[in-house]
């Protein structure tokens, strides 16, 4: 079971959006199912969703939803990467970190700051 929230195609961006600004922090986490390197991201990104279910963390399938995630990318000037971990405060991306650098403690630090 997963603790992440999922957006997908069936969803209305308008929602996924609306998600972020109702919160004044969230975690958008970017995931490939073909990259086994994702696969790793996501237990870490489920463990931190365990340790911090205060967190808001909203997962978007690279594949799946390719005009999601690259609308993420564009509104938040952050060049597309998978896995990619995006710390949004107050409707900014304040922090982006991909690939191995997206760890339970790259975003814990980034949440104490």
């Amino acid at each position: 079971m997963t603790l992440l929230t999922t957006f997908s195609s069936d969803e209305n961006w308008s929602a996924f959006w609306s998600s972020l600004s109702a919160v004044p922090i969230a975690l958008v986490y970017k995931h490939s199912t073909r990259c086994p390197v994702s696969t790793s991201a996501r237990s870490r990104m489920e463990e931190l969703a365990s340790l911090r279910p205060d967190l808001r963390i909203l997962q978007v399938d690279v594949i799946a939803e390719r005009p999601l995630s690259q609308e993420i990318s564009r509104r938040f000037g952050v060049v597309h990467e998978s896995p990619q971990a995006i710390l949004v405060r107050d409707g900014q991306a304040v922090w982006h970190a991909s690939h191995s650098r997206v760890t339970v403690e790259a975003v814990t630090s980034q949440l104490q700051v």
